[in-house]
């Protein structure tokens, strides 16, 4: 009976200190665990904190750029600290080795977004903005995704407010300034087009100024037939509606208005003095000799149309050269 009483006793001593042994095992394991994950908590709030601090200033009104470059510069340095501390980080408990590399790897995926921002807006080219653009969104996108991921898995992460509207408001930014620079170079290409028109206009008009009377004063000299100067009338007013027609096919782009009306002007004025230089060799040809005496007076309003259309010629002269400067 004694040595049975003494192993019952002993058994709950043995059952009592197995137990609290278990449960010291527990707790230090948890412990363990506890301590670990608080590391990579650490590491997380470090990246939050980070992200954080990326908030947007305006100069004149506008988004800063200069600014926001310079915070991106200096928290990609932190965060690159960040990424190389994580990575030498020693873990008690092997199973939280998989979170750990998951959180290392967001921690890359927060540096390409730092990255794809700096690049954009430090693009020149617009023929890069496309693919610069693409690499933003879908930075930004792979970042929120794996946000969202570890935050499932019990890290302390987020992608904090500041951050969403520092990175929206580079998103307007970079399109704004793409939309202008490309509404730029099409105002560019277009005043180019504009300008080379009106030049080949000008020079082709410089067949077109010559002044009838020595011509005409020449053929009567040599008591030729007046249908000689119809024959060149004629292939005048041909040069001309070519001219005509290319002024109507030319893109007007903003503030030319004045250039492209001082040529509506000087085509009108052209097409009116031939009209009538024509008309006048006409009653001329048809006129019998006897009543040629007082011939000259017939074609003074031929002569003031001509003059009118060199004054229009100079005023189109004086609009390309200014719109040009």
């Amino acid at each position: 009976m004694f040595n049975i009483s003494i192993n019952k006793k002993s058994l709950k001593i043995l059952i009592t200190l197995t137990i609290s042994i278990m449960f010291i095992i527990v707790l230090f394991t948890l412990f363990l665990k506890n301590k670990d994950l608080n590391k990579l908590n650490q590491a997380s709030k470090n990246i939050v904190h980070l992200n954080s601090s990326l908030k947007s200033k305006e100069k004149d009104g506008t988004f800063d750029s200069s600014s926001a470059c310079k915070l991106l510069n200096s928290n990609k340095s932190s965060l690159d600290k960040s990424i190389a501390n994580l990575n030498t980080l020693k873990l008690n408990d092997k199973n939280l080795e998989t979170l750990k590399n998951q959180l290392y790897d967001y921690s890359k995926l927060n540096f390409k977004l730092y990255n794809s921002s700096l690049a954009i807006l430090n693009n020149e080219n617009a023929e890069n903005f496309e693919k610069l653009y693409e690499d933003l969104i879908k930075s930004e996108k792979d970042v929120l995704l794996a946000t969202d991921n570890l935050s499932k898995k019990g890290l302390a992460i987020s992608f904090p407010k500041e951050a969403n509207i520092f990175f929206s408001n580079i998103n307007r930014y970079v399109n704004g300034l793409y939309k202008n620079n490309r509404e730029k170079d099409i105002y560019d290409e277009q005043k180019r087009d504009f300008i080379c028109t009106m030049n080949e206009i000008l020079n082709d008009f410089t067949s077109l100024q010559e002044d009838f009377r020595p011509a005409i004063s020449k053929i009567r000299e040599d008591n030729r037939d007046l249908s000689i100067l119809l024959c060149d009338i004629n292939n005048k007013r041909s040069s001309f509606n070519d001219i005509k027609n290319k002024s109507y096919s030319v893109s007007i782009p903003v503030g030319t208005d004045k250039c492209y009306e001082s040529l509506e002007e000087m085509l009108n004025s052209f097409e009116s003095y031939i009209n009538s230089f024509e008309r006048n060799v006409k009653t001329e040809f048809n006129l019998s000799s006897n009543k040629k005496d007082n011939i000259e007076s017939l074609y003074e309003d031929t002569s003031n149309k001509y003059l009118d259309f060199l004054e229009c010629l100079d005023t189109f002269k004086t609009s390309i050269y200014s719109y040009k400067n």
